[in-house]
């Protein structure tokens, strides 16, 4: 005993306090026992995550901001009434996949609905040219992505395959976020390669039985969390929201409409290898994960834009930290609010690990559903934006599926790969997802385009970008000496405004010129000393005022 409790000593703190964390969750999970309901006619509840997708949708209904598209296409011989009998075989072994929602008494329920054979759709667009088969096939892919569900008449997914050639064929699935998350898609890929190979030749089902399903963890979640459990953790999330921003507001933005369209764009920038590599070492060298380096960067970069000290910042949690729950297909995925001070002007190293507490917190606490965090503390007041946070950063150690698809997906012979949806639908300001796959770091850039254009937008994440280089380039560089734009942007900036007026040098602040320009200006507008850290859109003052 004695030498597990040295061991224990001399473990860095971090490491000790998540095992002391994941002490507590077993202890917890022999407490609570999550385990199937008795199947008795009563109607379940909804979970948490589901409730707030429920009152989104009866905001705008059949919205498609919530479908997860998946086409895949695949190369090779495939059997469709093979592929038919997997996905009825999902369907019966899954109840999230045949369940809808009602009101009963005023409140919203699921309804799990008996399994029955429903019919692949096969359209054969191998009658076509190349080109016409191309184009057909693509706007089928959009079409259907962008295609709502009715969350009450169902079914919340839906399968159709297209025929482009005798061994070439497209696959759309397409699902509602309120039974899926990203989770449920891995396990959806690993069930229906393991199920269509047996299938067609004839073998047993292959899957173990699932101990629980979606609608017993949505009863659990309401059970368990009796209010001492969410006064402790509604403490915490009280202590680290209290005080922060009322909103982001980048100067980039146009006005906020009264009611959001959802409309949005997408950008795809690959970091480059010699980067992603010292974003890694960086890491490690700060006892952090790879998120930690990046969260910082872009934490930093819309400071920077909207002048802010303080800026809350939103992630997605996978949920799954009970083994019970791994195989099961739902809406699990809980949303947390990532709060970082970027005062006192630190190291870049130093805010790297200010996010990696900050994660360490945020994780030890999101057994609280955000939606309900968002209830209980009062958080919601403007329909027009989301509570608490209008940007999210998420990262994903693997890809789980490249192109808006599965990243990989074998059905017999027949090998397939992710399709790419132009898929534009918002449902944040911004929203950066940076996917490691292999050694490589390839990031994600989704924004509202009722706010934002591919300009600014582009701008925001060259700026991350930027930042996150220049950071892991010198992790004891000073946040204030980071600087977010290249030679190229420096000098168009600096250039005009200055009159042909020799550049700065490389890592000044742009403020601090601006400040040296103006002094020297007969008649120019003084500025005062060195006002620190300025947003971009009163340097663009600053600048307007100096040029005239």
């Amino acid at each position: 005993m004695s030498d597990v409790m040295t061991k224990l000593a001399e473990l860095p703190p971090e490491k000790r306090r998540l095992l002391e964390q994941r002490l507590r969750e077993a202890q917890a999970r022999k407490a609570q026992a999550l385990g199937p309901r008795p199947r008795d006619g009563r109607p379940f509840p909804l979970s948490f995550p589901q409730l707030r997708l429920w009152f989104l949708d009866r905001l705008s209904p059949g919205t498609a901001a919530y479908n997860i598209p998946v086409p895949v296409r695949f190369h090779g011989p495939l059997s469709a009434e093979a592929l038919e009998r997997t996905l009825d075989a999902l369907r019966e072994r899954h109840e999230s996949l045949r369940t809808t929602f009602a009101e009963l008494d005023g409140e919203p329920v699921q309804v799990i609905h008996p399994f029955a054979p429903v019919p692949l759709p096969v359209d054969d667009l191998s009658h076509l040219s190349p080109d016409e088969r191309e184009a057909e096939a693509r706007r089928r892919v959009d079409e259907d992505a962008h295609t709502g569900f009715d969350l009450e008449r169902g079914p919340l997914w839906r399968a159709r395959l297209l025929r482009l050639a005798p061994e070439e064929h497209l696959l759309l699935l397409t699902l509602h976020h309120a039974i899926g998350d990203a989770w449920s898609l891995g396990v959806l890929t690993r069930e229906l390669e393991a199920l269509y190979d047996a299938l067609l030749h004839g073998r047993p089902d292959p899957l173990e039985p699932l101990p629980l399903q979606y609608a017993d963890f949505a009863a659990w979640q309401r059970e368990h969390l009796d209010r001492p459990t969410v006064e402790r953790h509604l403490a915490f999330w009280r202590r680290v929201l209290e005080g922060a921003p009322p909103a982001l507001e980048l100067p980039e933005y146009r006005p906020r409409p009264a009611e959001p369209s959802g409309r949005g764009e997408v950008l795809e920038r690959r970091v480059p290898p010699a980067v992603a590599e010292r974003v890694r070492a960086v890491a490690a060298a700060e006892d952090a994960t790879p998120f930690a380096v990046v969260l910082a960067a872009f934490r930093l970069a819309l400071a920077r834009h909207a002048g802010q000290g303080d800026v809350v910042l939103g992630t997605a949690a996978a949920g799954r930290e009970r083994r019970e729950l791994a195989g099961v297909v739902g809406f699990v995925t809980n949303t947390l609010a990532l709060r970082t001070e970027l005062g006192g002007d630190p190291e870049f190293r130093a805010l790297v690990r200010r996010e990696r507490d900050t994660l360490l917190d945020a994780f030890e606490h999101q057994v609280l559903p955000f939606e309900q965090v968002v209830a209980e503390l009062k958080l919601s007041a403007d329909p027009g934006r989301n509570p608490v946070f209008q940007a999210m950063v998420t990262y994903q150690g693997l890809a789980d599926f490249q192109g808006g698809g599965y990243g990989g997906l074998r059905l017999g012979e027949a090998v397939g790969r992710g399709e790419p949806v132009d898929f534009q639908l918002a449902k944040f300001d911004l929203a950066a997802s940076v996917t490691q796959d292999a050694d490589e770091l390839w990031v994600h850039l989704q924004w509202a385009s009722d706010l934002l254009d591919r300009p600014a937008a582009e701008r925001i994440a060259h700026h991350a970008l930027r930042l996150l280089e220049r950071g892991v380039e010198d992790p004891g560089r000073r946040l204030s000496a980071l600087d977010p734009m290249d030679a190229e942007e420096r000098a168009l900036v600096l250039g005009p405004w200055t009159r042909g007026a020799a550049l700065p040098p490389a890592g000044e602040p742009v403020h601090r010129t601006f400040a040296a320009r103006a002094a020297e200006r007969p008649g120019a507008p003084a500025l005062d000393g060195d006002p620190g850290p300025v947003s971009y859109a009163e340097l663009d003052a600053r600048a307007d005022r100096i040029a005239r």
